[in-house]
């Protein structure tokens, strides 16, 4: 199996992935628990619909990392007539 992209661009790929997802989650938690410096009214049940929202694309994110981590894995992979039994 070739990698589709160049490693260099897998390694970016994951990092800015792997950092939205963790940024997403932040933003999930404080829509989920109030925190009033992000929602500052009083509708708790849009916050919570918010919250959910940013869960599900930080899940989005952290699947789309993972396959760049598998992409940077395909490079260092050696081909079939240079593996040692």
């Amino acid at each position: 199996m070739k990698p589709i992209v160049s490693k260099r661009h897998a390694g970016i790929c994951t990092i800015i992935a792997l950092v939205i997802g963790l940024i997403l989650t932040i933003l999930g938690y404080g829509y989920h628990y109030n925190w009033q410096g992000l929602t500052g009214g009083k509708d708790l049940e849009a916050y919570r619909v918010a919250s959910g929202i940013c869960i599900t694309v930080a899940f989005s994110f952290t699947i789309l990392g993972a396959c760049c981590i598998l992409q940077v894995a395909l490079h260092g992979r050696k081909p079939r007539d240079e593996m040692e039994l």
